[in-house]
């Protein structure tokens, strides 16, 4: 028994999770970390680990490193996004600090809180806005994509249990996280899924469905 017990693979179940935040608190994100996609934070170190940064590198004193590193993340996180999601292939990812700064003497300012800003610049008209603005479809995906890439790292036995993923990306989008969990996710771990969408059942691959019907 415990031989087997040991070979027994852990069993992670999603029926839901944090999205991310277009304004997140540094100073949360180095609070700690949890289970993945247990919060809003955690979902964005995982983000900040896919870019392979820190919080501490976004937010340098010296303003050239900081920006540098600033637009290494942004460039790096547009290509991984977009390798995938191509339902606008015109929008870029910005990550920018904000700082509020409190006068204490006439001389003397402290930074109070320091925030990330995740933003996201839409090339064909010019224009950039909060991450939190955009489609609840493209945060999903975004945030499933940042959370769900933290198993690619785990060198143990993992099975993935998703309840109805991508349940608000149109037809199209959700051909694009199939892609995402053959490519990424189940390259890394195994994954079984559950589904109501046709668009989710992959046809020249029957063999792997199953249909599931309540006897209740």
């Amino acid at each position: 028994v415990n031989l087997l017990r040991a070979r027994l693979p852990k069993l992670f179940y999603f029926s839901d999770y944090s999205s991310l935040e277009g304004r997140i608190d540094v100073a949360a994100l180095a609070a700690g970390d949890g289970q993945i996609g247990s919060s809003a934070d955690q979902t964005a170190r995982a983000l900040l680990r896919l870019a392979s940064t820190t919080p501490e590198a976004l937010t340098e004193d010296d303003y050239e490193d900081r920006k540098a590193e600033l637009e290494a993340v942004g460039h790096e996180l547009t290509s991984q996004v977009f390798e995938y999601w191509k339902q606008n292939t015109n929008l870029r990812v910005q990550f920018d600090i904000d700082r509020i700064i409190e006068q204490v003497q006439p001389t003397h300012h402290v930074i109070k809180k320091t925030y990330l800003d995740i933003r996201v610049e839409d090339t064909r008209h010019a224009f950039t806005n909060n991450f939190g603005q955009r489609s609840s479809g493209f945060r999903w995906f975004f945030s499933f994509l940042a959370a769900f890439t933290e198993f690619e790292g785990r060198n143990e036995p993992v099975v993935v249990l998703l309840d109805e993923p991508g349940l608000t990306l149109h037809a199209r989008a959700q051909g694009d996280l199939l892609r995402f969990i053959n490519e990424r996710l189940a390259s890394a771990v195994q994954v079984l899924y559950t589904t109501h969408s046709p668009f989710l059942v992959e046809t020249d691959k029957i063999d792997r469905v199953r249909i599931v019907e309540d006897g209740g």
